[in-house]
C-alpha cells in the first residue's frame, strides 16, 4: 500500500484495512485479496477500488440488517411519547401504531393485519435489495 494512501485511509487513527484484512481468510495467490496486499504498483484508485470490493459483502448485510431493524423502532417513541404518539402523532411509528391498536384500543384483527402489512412491505424491500445488490457486491 502507497504512503499516501495508507496516510488518507489513517488520517485520524482510523485504519479501515487492519480491521477488514484480519476478518478475511488467508490470501490465495491469484485472489483479490492476495492483489490488494501483495501488488505495491497499484494506484491509488485501483486499491480503493479493491477495497470497496473486499468489503461489499458485509455493506449488503448491514444494508439488511438495518433496514430490517428500522421498522421495528419501537422504544424510543414509547418512551419519549409514553405509549401515545404525541405531541401531534409526531412519533407515532408504525409499530408503536401496531401496539396502540393491541394493546389500547384492543383492536387484534387490524393489528393482525397491520403486522402481515408490514411483513409484506419489509420482506418486498428486502427482496429488492437482493435483486439490486448484483450490481454492487462483488464476489471473488
Amino acid at each position: 500500500m502507497t504512503a499516501s494512501l495508507r496516510q488518507f485511509l489513517t488520517g485520524n487513527g482510523f485504519d479501515p484495512v487492519a480491521g477488514v484484512l484480519h476478518l478475511l481468510p488467508p490470501a490465495v495467490e491469484g485472489s483479490v485479496l492476495y492483489l490488494f496486499t501483495n501488488t505495491p504498483q497499484l494506484t491509488t484508485g485501483q486499491q480503493l477500488n479493491t477495497y470497496r470490493q473486499l468489503v461489499s459483502n458485509s455493506r449488503l448485510f448491514n444494508l439488511i440488517m438495518q433496514t430490517i431493524s428500522a421498522f421495528m423502532t419501537f422504544v424510543p417513541a414509547f418512551i419519549i411519547s409514553k405509549g401515545t404518539g404525541d405531541p401531534m402523532d409526531g412519533t407515532l411509528l408504525y409499530s408503536l401504531y401496531l401496539f396502540v391498536q393491541v394493546f389500547s384500543f384492543f383492536n387484534m384483527g387490524y393489528a393482525s393485519a397491520m403486522a402481515w402489512i408490514m411483513l409484506i412491505f419489509v420482506g418486498l424491500l428486502t427482496g429488492i435489495i437482493f435483486l439490486t445488490s448484483k450490481f454492487w457486491v462483488h464476489y471473488e
